[in-house]
């Protein structure tokens, strides 16, 4: 009887905490906590052979949303955007930022 991986606790943590990023005040708090333990589960999965990669990546995107709206926000109040424009250009970047995402997380070899 072979024995089955466990799932990683820190991607659990992660997934449940990116799910309170909607709370605001904390959610730049909340994000950055869920970001970090998203990376210490894709350490851990990888040097402990454990399962829950899916769920660690997940952690780190649904975390990660305040800072892409909070820093697409900034750069609209600063560069004074125009409303239809800066809704054209946030179609757009948010996939760019979970391919770049995918491609740090790529070379830390944690994918």
């Amino acid at each position: 009887m072979e024995k089955e991986k466990k799932r990683s606790r820190n991607a659990i943590i992660a997934l449940i905490l990116s799910l309170f990023v909607v709370i605001p005040l904390l959610n730049y708090i909340i994000g950055a906590v869920a970001i970090y333990f998203g990376t210490e589960a894709l350490k851990e999965i990888k040097h402990k052979q454990k399962k829950g990669k899916i769920i660690a990546l997940l952690g780190i995107f649904l975390g990660s949303i305040p800072f892409y709206f909070g820093f697409l926000n900034f750069l609209q109040s600063r560069l004074n955007i125009s409303t239809k424009l800066f809704s054209q250009v946030t179609e757009f970047t948010f996939p760019a930022i979970i391919v770049i995402v995918l491609l740090v997380l790529k070379a830390k070899k944690l994918l």
